[in-house]
């Protein structure tokens, strides 16, 4: 088994946190600031959807100057994977129904109990924000709008978070541990924590962001590549929205 050097595991410790922190929050700050420089020198606000898009085509741009960087992260680009794209269908559709199931169960025994105030039983079945924003521009018939919400939902944000959290955050944690701890799966655990902490808008959110990461994370263990686990968050997000725009139809 390779064994690195005290020194090789801080330094890749140091690169991925760093990388991990930069990557999640200069594209937020970088926006932001953006919008308020055109909104108080053109006196023009830029919607939420275009913010977003701002964020993850600076991310774009990050990652494409690291693969040109000797940072490269090599681990994003293993194509040699034991998950074929028929065992990534299969898995996507496992992680999405027991992550739905378990979600449902937990909001349905949680809100019926007498002691949670209205603040927190709101709180708890707080749906995804961008299944909601998706559905207001359906009320509004926006196609173009619609279109790009797809795309945010189902391509750019699998691929960001999966770059920061089972790609930076994890490769980091992993180079530091002890192969003891690596077969206790310490690394598995502590980013599927991480990756449900930062889906805090809802109680709901974190139970089934820790159902899914943690099937994603393990994804990622097994191949050792970012590929699967991106096409896994693609198809489990691109199910929620069907699955949510069914049954918004449904109750019209």
């Amino acid at each position: 088994m390779k064994s690195f050097s005290p020194l090789f595991k801080f330094t890749a410790l140091f690169k991925g946190l760093l990388l991990f922190f930069i990557f999640f929050f200069f594209p937020i700050f970088t926006a932001q600031f953006i919008s308020i420089f055109i909104h108080k020198s053109l006196n023009i606000e830029i919607s939420e959807i275009y913010l977003i898009l701002i964020q993850y085509f600076i991310v774009i741009i990050l990652f494409i100057i690291l693969h040109f960087s000797p940072f490269h992260c090599r681990y994003f680009f293993r194509k040699k994977t034991i998950f074929q794209f028929d065992k990534i269908i299969y898995t996507s559709i496992i992680a999405f129904l027991i992550g739905t199931g378990v979600t449902f169960l937990f909001i349905n025994i949680t809100i019926n109990l007498p002691y949670l105030s209205p603040g927190i039983k709101n709180w708890i079945i707080q749906p995804n924000q961008g299944l909601v924003e998706f559905f207001l521009v359906i009320e509004k018939k926006q196609v173009m709008i619609i279109f790009t919400w797809i795309i945010i939902i189902t391509l750019l944000t699998p691929f960001t978070e999966e770059l920061i959290f089972r790609g930076f955050l994890f490769e980091s944690i992993n180079r530091l541990l002890l192969p003891k701890f690596k077969k206790w799966n310490i690394d598995t655990i502590f980013v599927t924590l991480v990756f449900s902490f930062f889906h805090f808008a809802s109680l709901s959110n974190v139970i089934y962001a820790l159902i899914v990461g943690w099937i994603i994370t393990v994804v990622r263990k097994k191949s050792r590549s970012l590929i699967p686990c991106i096409l896994l968050h693609s198809l489990i997000n691109l199910y929620g929205l069907l699955l949510g725009t069914i049954a918004y139809f449904l109750n019209q």
